[in-house]
């Protein structure tokens, strides 16, 4: 909500905050990996530094797990590169043809096409974080490395949904929360005016 009086600035975010932001921004940098297989229709600003940051988060992954054949990884992450390059050209052609979405929309799921009665919201939440941990289950059998990538972006997935529409929830609460403040304004001025 926002107050008639302007709020003083922080100083500097202490050790706790930069944490907590750092936490964040690896949950969404996981989950960012594997939402460009999983959406379709970006918008043109969503999360840039996260999805450039995946080009860093796997050969540290990779790095973790010596002795490990880390193929897999590689060829995931060249899928990840020509999965980004895919969606950048959609966002251009539709720029082009006047269709304009939210420039942070995370994308609409491709499983929104299978399952149209679901929430958009249900399926980013909960279907697909499961279909990506079950991808990453089953891929153990073959290389335990992609695998395990893929059960953590599962839980990141989860994680970075949640913390989004808890954000949208607190949002409109407040909003709501301001529109009730605005009928009691307006009420108390009629009162003033003699209106009532």
């Amino acid at each position: 909500m926002l107050n008639s009086q302007q709020q003083p600035a922080k100083a500097a975010a202490g050790p706790a905050d930069n944490s907590v932001y750092w936490l964040y921004f690896v949950l969404q940098t996981w989950a960012m990996s594997v939402e460009v297989f999983l959406h379709r229709r970006f918008g043109s600003r969503y999360n840039p530094l996260p999805a450039a940051a995946v080009l860093l988060l796997v050969p540290l992954y990779c790095a973790a797990w010596q002795g490990q054949d880390v193929r897999p990884m590689w060829q995931f992450l060249e899928a990840y590169v020509s999965a980004c390059f895919i969606a950048r050209i959609n966002i251009v052609c539709r720029h082009w043809r006047g269709d304009r979405i939210h420039t942070r929309y995370s994308g609409e799921p491709r499983l929104c096409l299978l399952l149209p009665r679901m929430s958009e919201i249900r399926i980013k939440q909960f279907l697909e974080p499961l279909v990506v941990f079950l991808v990453g289950v089953g891929m153990c059998k073959y290389s335990q490395l992609l695998g395990g990538y893929l059960i953590v972006a599962a839980l990141c997935l989860f994680c970075s949904v949640a913390q989004t529409e808890a954000y949208y929830r607190r949002r409109a609460t407040d909003i709501y929360d301001s529109v009730i403040e605005q009928q009691s304004i307006a009420e108390r001025f009629r009162n003033l005016r003699g209106e009532t």
